[in-house]
């Protein structure tokens, strides 16, 4: 299961379920020239279980593209 906090929503301008949370979504909401370095680096993430720490371009909720520092881990439960 992924998870977004409900900052993460109100920070992107997004109300929750508008958006799923799913690795999926980078691809929607990425900047195009962004998004192959981000696809990797979170591939790397889930499979390697390296940190994600990247600089990228989100589009929010009202369309415009806005610069994020952003951070994930995965934290992985034996269920």
């Amino acid at each position: 299961k992924r998870y977004w906090s409900p900052s993460m929503y109100k920070i992107l301008k997004y109300e929750p379920g508008q958006i799923d949370h799913c690795v999926d979504v980078l691809k929607l909401i990425t900047h195009p020239e962004d998004y192959a370095r981000v696809s990797s680096s979170a591939s790397k993430m889930l499979e390697l279980n390296e940190p994600f720490n990247q600089q990228l371009r989100l589009r929010c909720g009202d369309g415009e593209y806005k610069w994020f520092q952003t951070r994930a881990v995965t934290l992985r439960h034996e269920n």
